[in-house]
């Protein structure tokens, strides 16, 4: 009997400590963020972090019953600026006119201005690491100017906020961008002969409105209608931001580095820049390889790509039918066209940007782990603008559809 009553109290001592979670908040209590901004003024040098966040109030009920309509703040986000000398700074002066408190397990993506990540990435990078609900598979997206006007932007259907918006845009992927998590951005940064890369988001302006949103800050621009275009990469050197490469060089960007690449259309064809002359392609699969190897005491580097394609347009002369010579002469015009972009890419890195984003210097190292450390890892950044690279590309058109011509009308 005394066993039992030891017992019975020692399951009572023991079971009080988990009668409840000591950090528990109500759903209502939270606000969700799903998008954080953050710019920086070179003049004043103060940061500025805007975040938006989905109310998670219960909605009204009107005299019958029935729910209201949603307003287009609740569908599109609120969105509040502050700023401060520091970003933990500006996010404690948020809080102070905030009743919720912030909650950021939700969130989709971290949008940085351009003047932000020319000053420095790595406390960015810091702070997401030492928010612990920060998740780091969050997206991270470098804005073509400011963070703060991308997060502003009104979707014209009102549907969907702009975190949303690009999250989707980059989870998606258009063949032209690296979608890139604040983890992989990270990892990036701290692996020796690898630089870091980033999606980059335009705003695409629609029109503008005078009047200011009740659920926005006093000192925010003009209300933005539009849309978000994720297009290009952002490079980096270390953790500062040098530029950002176009449609072309992104393309090579993607060809050597063997990202997914789904749609593409080749360059004009010799005979002029008529339209009919442009190639249309489904990118059925894709591959690349890099090796590096040591060729008289210097470092080389070979590219093979390799790509199977299927045709999606082909509106030449109405006499041309596709035949076999054809297909091949299109299968020489896309391995020249991808050549061109891969050119265009290590032509903007190696010799403007002078970054290594394509991990030449992590193959090196890979293959040759004591010759890096030794002899290569801090003269790197010498030898990798002058460094010799060596581009193979096989494509193969696997389908042309069901006709061998175009269509001829009388």
């Amino acid at each position: 009997m005394i066993k039992r009553m030891i017992s019975l109290i020692l399951v009572i001592v023991l079971s009080i400590p988990l009668s409840g979670c000591w950090d528990y908040s109500e759903y209502d209590s939270l606000a969700q963020i799903i998008g954080v901004g953050i710019d920086f003024n070179p003049q004043t040098k103060e940061t500025t972090v805007t975040i938006q966040y989905i109310s998670t109030s219960k909605p009204e009920q009107s005299s019958s019953g029935s729910s209201t309509t949603k307003s287009l703040s609740g569908s599109q986000g609120i969105v509040h600026s502050a700023s401060d000398k520091t970003v933990v700074g500006a996010l404690t002066k948020l809080q102070q006119i905030i009743i919720k408190k912030f909650f950021f397990g939700y969130m989709k993506v971290v949008v940085v201005g351009k003047e932000a990540a020319k000053r420095d990435m790595a406390d960015i990078i810091g702070l997401c690491d030492r928010t612990p609900s920060m998740r780091s598979t969050t997206y991270i997206a470098i804005s073509s100017g400011k963070a703060k006007d991308t997060l502003s932007t009104i979707d014209i259907s009102g549907t969907v906020s702009s975190s949303q918006e690009i999250y989707s845009l980059i989870k998606k992927g258009t063949g032209i961008t690296n979608p890139t998590t604040i983890e992989q951005f990270e990892e990036m940064l701290t692996i020796s002969g690898w630089e870091a890369t980033a999606p980059r988001v335009v705003t695409v302006e629609k029109k503008s409105e005078n009047s200011k949103t009740k659920n926005t800050q006093k000192d925010m621009d003009q209300v933005l209608f539009g849309d978000q275009k994720v297009e290009g990469i952002a490079v980096f050197k270390k953790q500062y931001y040098k530029g950002a490469l176009n449609e072309k060089e992104s393309f090579g960007y993607c060809w050597i580095t063997g990202k997914k690449v789904t749609q593409y259309k080749t360059s004009s064809l010799p005979k002029g820049d008529k339209r009919e002359n442009l190639l249309y392609f489904t990118m059925s699969d894709s591959k690349s390889s890099i090796k590096v190897k040591l060729e008289k005491g210097k470092p080389k580097v070979y590219i093979a790509i390799n790509v199977k394609a299927e045709l999606n347009k082909y509106s030449k002369d109405a006499s041309d039918e596709i035949t076999p010579e054809v297909i091949d002469n299109m299968q020489k015009s896309l391995s020249e066209s991808i050549y061109q972009d891969v050119k265009a890419a290590l032509e903007k890195c190696q010799r403007k940007y002078k970054t290594d984003v394509f991990g030449f210097g992590f193959e090196l190292f890979r293959k040759y782990p004591k010759l890096w450390q030794t002899e290569y890892m801090e003269k790197w950044d010498k030898i990798y603008p002058k460094l010799d690279v060596v581009i193979r590309v096989n494509a193969k058109i696997q389908n042309t559809g069901t006709t061998t011509g175009k269509l001829i009308v009388e």
